[in-house]
């Protein structure tokens, strides 16, 4: 009962397609339980910032308090910064780098969180790293930047955070084994992944076709290890 009415839900709230040959949930290992894709950020980003709303919300008081404060002037300078280092603006830099899609998954397994982005190309893909590498040096914490090779590609920890490039995927996690999981599917093209989950794909099987982000959440799973 409670696994038909979630997954009524999810068919209600999910604004997307059935699962296709393109889902970064077949990169992801079958043991995720808990999985998110979105589509096109930089759709995402049009429909927030350029909704003609926008500029009745910026006419309030309240917004106009929100931008005059400290933090807040302390996240545009930063941002300049980091334009500013990447040569593009951040809606350019979203498009350039995650124009492709994102996706999140938390591995039921190893409690892994791995996130894969799809960039424009691979080129652009390896400039994104190399200028992510550069950005961390100038931190604080330059020296604990570390570096190591798993199946020919770089893989690179900055503060317990590991990403690699592969292709025109970014693959960002906090969990070693999650990431070679990722890495051995993205490589290989092959794998038992979510994507054969058939609780996944019954979720996913009456999902609308005009989507921009959807989520799933395996409660059964969930729910046998304990934590639901």
């Amino acid at each position: 009962m409670m696994r038909t009415l979630f997954t009524g839900m999810l068919a209600c709230l999910l604004i997307g397609p059935v699962v296709g040959d393109d889902s970064s949930a077949r990169f992801f290992p079958p043991s995720t339980v808990v999985y998110a894709e979105l589509d096109d950020p930089s759709e995402l980003v049009a429909t927030i910032f350029d909704h003609p709303l926008r500029t009745r919300i910026e006419s309030l008081e309240p917004y106009k308090m929100a931008v005059q404060t400290p933090g807040y002037r302390r996240f545009q300078m930063g941002r300049v910064f980091v334009e500013g280092h990447f040569g593009m603006s951040w809606r350019e830099a979203i498009a350039t780098f995650a124009g492709g899609g994102a996706s999140v998954g938390l591995d039921g397994k190893n409690n892994g969180v791995a996130v894969v982005v799809q960039g424009k190309d691979e080129a652009a893909m390896k400039t994104l790293r190399d200028k992510l590498v550069e950005l961390a040096a100038l931190g604080e914490n330059a020296d604990d930047i570390k570096s190591a090779e798993y199946r020919g590609v770089t893989a690179y920890e900055i503060n317990q955070a590991k990403f690699a490039i592969q292709g025109d995927r970014l693959v960002v996690t906090n969990n070693g084994d999650m990431g070679k999981a990722i890495l051995d599917r993205l490589i290989d093209n092959e794998g038992p992944s979510l994507a054969d989950n058939a609780r996944f794909q019954s979720a996913a099987d009456g999902v609308r076709e005009d989507r921009t982000v959807w989520a799933f959440v395996d409660v059964e799973a969930l729910r046998e290890s304990g934590v639901a």
